[in-house]
């Protein structure tokens, strides 16, 4: 029979631990009443409801006030930003990628000038798709 205080392994330096089996489940700080069955909020972890039941005093709606204010200023200027990125992305898009209608407008204003024997050597467009060569 060991003795009491034994600990297989402990001189080859392995050390006792124990787990979550062990001791049960953890318990909000050995509060009876606190509710160990509420549900984990995405945003606040388990921390959803805290002050749920605290008064709120004029200070405190002073303060929401306020955090909504710069909220509302912070999302503005993200807003603006943004808008310009996608403004500036938009014009370098059409920069780089024309219209095929405006690489030809040069050309087109210049039919203009074009005698009626010109317009009639203009060859038809037809369907060459299933053209035999």
């Amino acid at each position: 029979m060991p003795p009491s205080n034994y600990i297989a392994g402990l001189g080859r330096g392995a050390a006792g631990f124990t787990t979550r089996s062990d001791i049960g489940p953890a318990r909000a700080n050995g509060d009876g009443d606190a509710d160990v069955n509420h549900k984990f909020d995405d945003f606040e972890g388990h921390d959803a409801g805290l002050f749920a039941n605290a008064e709120s005093d004029d200070q405190d709606k002073e303060a929401d006030a306020i955090w909504d204010a710069i909220d509302r200023r912070m999302d503005s200027r993200r807003k603006d930003r943004r808008e310009a990125k996608l403004k500036q992305e938009i014009e370098n898009y059409r920069a780089s990628n024309p219209k095929v209608s405006g690489q030809f407008v040069d050309l087109t204003r210049k039919l203009h000038t074009l005698s009626e024997d010109e317009w009639d050597s203009i060859p038809e467009i037809g369907n060459y798709s299933h053209r035999l060569y």
